[in-house]
């Protein structure tokens, strides 16, 4: 059963990418169940299974005897994670947006932590942020990433706020992709890293005001580097 549930994800995958590639345009009628399953190279039950999660998603909408048809992105569920990791490859200013967001949720979760987080949450950021030096000097960009997520998901917890985790909570996994894209960039983690010991400094120091700006700080950093290193470079 799990074997099945995992094609039908692969194959949901493959047509969200072919449809954010421009393949199969917003208002276009998708290829009819027999076609499209074996072009796809599987059965129509899982083919079927695939296009009622894309129903679910709001991706495409099915009328019985006229077809398949492609919603506008701007119907579709707008924060499920799998939607926005394949938008970010189509949709260059997806990455600009979700600093934003990150910018409000994460400066209001770092203020809340100074003030709430353990000796453990300390010892766990400091862990982190050793993590992100030596896979830096490595140049290991997926450890550097998965450090660095660690660091901030340590953050959000010690907020001790469920309803700030369950907002981030969906863009995690777009997070996970835009950060690789960015930390491939030496640069990029060295600047990381000098601002995520300024983010720890000051949840050290127990002071909200402080810890909130040291997180604008970091996002503004994060938004530079975008700008100079991905969209410059693009």
């Amino acid at each position: 059963m799990a074997e099945r549930r995992d094609l039908v994800d692969t194959v949901a995958d493959a047509l969200i990418r072919d449809i954010t590639s421009g393949k199969y345009p917003a208002g276009s009628t998708l290829p009819n169940e027999q076609d499209l399953a074996a072009r796809l190279g599987v059965s129509r039950p899982t083919l079927r299974g695939a296009v009622k999660s894309l129903v679910s998603k709001s991706v495409v909408q099915v009328h019985h005897g006229r077809g398949m048809f492609v919603n506008p992105v701007s119907q579709w569920s707008a924060l499920d994670p799998q939607l926005l990791a394949h938008r970010v490859g189509s949709d260059p200013s997806l990455p600009k947006r979700l600093i934003e967001a990150r910018r409000f949720i994460e400066a209001a979760a770092c203020e809340l932590a100074a003030t709430r987080c353990s000796k453990e949450d300390l010892e766990n950021l400091e862990a982190s942020l050793s993590d992100m030096t030596t896979a830096a000097e490595a140049a290991d960009v997926e450890g550097f990433v998965r450090a660095d997520l660690e660091f901030h998901q340590v953050i959000l917890s010690a907020s001790h706020n469920p309803f700030i985790a369950a907002l981030f909570d969906p863009i995690s996994q777009l997070l996970h992709v835009t950060r690789t894209q960015t930390s491939s960039h030496a640069e990029i983690r060295d600047h990381a890293i000098e601002q995520h010991r300024l983010v720890l400094a000051a949840l050290s120091s127990r002071d909200p005001e402080a810890a909130r700006l040291a997180m604008i700080g970091h996002m503004s950093q994060t938004e530079e580097d975008f700008d100079r290193y991905v969209v410059s470079a693009g």
